[in-house]
């Protein structure tokens, strides 16, 4: 479940100043499959790993974390559905700061607003030698 998970996470980073959180995913969330549509999982759901299927699993997963943060660093262990995966991750910390620019804010971001996360925080190694920043 995302959300022990995340427990997990806050106590092992509760006096730590940078936040590094390794994910291991269950054979489950491996696989592609969503329990919800396949019953037949159930018993594989957790096991040696966490269960993402949905955004709101990965939004549980790494709530109370700013993922945007240069003080946070999170590492996943993923193969066939890493695309899916990686948009699960985007998006929850995308909608970490619209939630954070609301609260700031009182209202809606807006284009003129600029960017919410500084691009110099997001980078991804696409090859050995090149980088996107």
């Amino acid at each position: 479940m995302p959300s022990r998970a995340n427990q997990r996470f806050h106590f092992l980073s509760r006096d730590a100043s940078a936040k590094r959180l390794s994910t291991a995913f269950d054979s489950v969330t491996l696989y592609g499959q969503d329990p919800a549509e396949r019953p037949d999982i159930y018993g594989k759901v957790g096991t040696s790993g966490v269960s993402i299927a949905t955004l709101d699993d990965m939004k549980a997963l790494y709530a109370g974390f700013d993922l945007c943060s240069p003080q946070t660093s999170v590492s996943m262990t993923i193969n066939g559905p890493a695309p899916t995966v990686l948009a699960f991750f985007l998006n929850t910390a995308i909608d970490q700061q619209i939630d954070r620019f609301r609260e700031e804010n009182g209202r809606e971001p807006e284009a003129s607003d600029g960017p919410l996360c500084e691009p110099t925080h997001w980078r991804m190694c696409v090859a050995p030698y090149r980088q996107i920043s």
